[in-house]
């Protein structure tokens, strides 16, 4: 296998960012997306879906993050995964921007409003995975994923040899490469928690700034159904008020904030899955006590009430 050959070709403009060069060059601002794909299906406002971006029978695929071209800011169902495998890139997450550096390897879970911003000379790769495929693999410490996550794999040959080859996989469709790039993929992954579980940087608001923090979040989504202040504080031996300040620190959100983004997370995930399911129900599963606020809490993350999104999947 050529990496370097595969890099070189990956570098040069494709059709769409050549052409997306060209309005550049023209108006002075990069192309709209939407420009590109007229045809591309929203729901919601910014809410973008599996069957907008995968190919029929697909559960993973590969692809470039166009250059040239203006992604708005968007959330989807799927989990992206972004490699910058030349950098640098900068990267909008909720009202927060990140610079990233070759090598740096990012997370972003479903229903995370974010957007890339790459310039030419530089090269992201993204990962699409849908959820209910990324739930089943045998990828050690899955409660993580819940936020936004940062491993810094600078100039890392493996990371950059199996994200090359993941491409080059889905780019030859030969026999069993679905297979192979799913198999390569939990290998990758398995990987990056080896490697780098310690240095790993998630981006939730501005950064969980210790790995304590991160434990905490973790019980938290594991326990999302009936976990209170009070019990996380008798788990991690602190007070109620000392506990609470820290997760606030750590994550630049309050606990009670915490809790509902996970529940919310679920939430999407059980409409999805069974959208005949009523919204009481749901709120009973996801240890919500509010059907009112569960509705008001759902359509300010998601931007579609949780009815309208039931409903898509009928």
């Amino acid at each position: 296998m050529d990496y370097a050959q595969i890099m070189k070709d990956l570098l040069e403009l494709n059709q769409e960012e050549r052409e997306g060069k060209r309005w550049y060059l023209s108006h002075g601002e990069a192309m709209s997306y939407t420009q590109l794909l007229p045809t591309l299906k929203h729901y919601g406002s910014d809410f973008l879906r599996d069957a907008d971006f995968f190919h029929a029978g697909k559960t993973l695929e590969i692809e470039k993050a166009l250059r040239y071209v203006h992604i708005p800011v968007h959330r989807h169902e799927f989990l992206e995964l972004a490699y910058l495998a030349k950098g640098p890139c900068r990267h909008q997450i909720e009202e927060h921007i990140f610079d990233h550096a070759t090598g740096d390897f990012i997370v972003i879970p479903p229903g995370t409003a974010h957007t890339l911003i790459v310039p030419e000379g530089a090269l992201c790769l993204t990962i699409k995975i849908r959820r209910d495929t990324f739930v089943s693999l045998p990828i050690p410490n899955m409660a993580m994923f819940v936020l936004p996550l940062l491993f810094p794999c600078g100039n890392d040959a493996f990371v950059r040899h199996a994200v090359l080859s993941l491409y080059e996989q889905q780019t030859e469709a030969l026999p069993y490469c679905d297979e192979i790039m799913a198999n390569l993929f939990v290998v990758l992954m398995m990987y990056l928690m080896q490697r780098y579980h310690d240095e790993m940087r998630p981006l939730n608001m501005g950064m969980v700034k210790n790995y304590k923090t991160l434990n905490m979040v973790n019980y938290i989504y594991e326990n999302y159904q009936v976990v209170t202040l009070r019990g996380l504080a008798e788990e991690f031996h602190y007070n109620e008020s000392y506990l609470s300040d820290l997760i606030r620190k750590g994550t630049g959100k309050t606990f009670t904030e915490n809790l509902r983004e996970i529940r919310l997370f679920h939430a999407e995930e059980i409409l999805r899955t069974t959208p005949n399911i009523k919204l009481a129900a749901v709120c009973e599963k996801i240890g919500y006590g509010d059907t009112v606020q569960f509705v008001r809490d759902f359509k300010a993350r998601y931007g579609i009430t949780p009815a309208k999104y039931k409903m898509s999947f009928r």
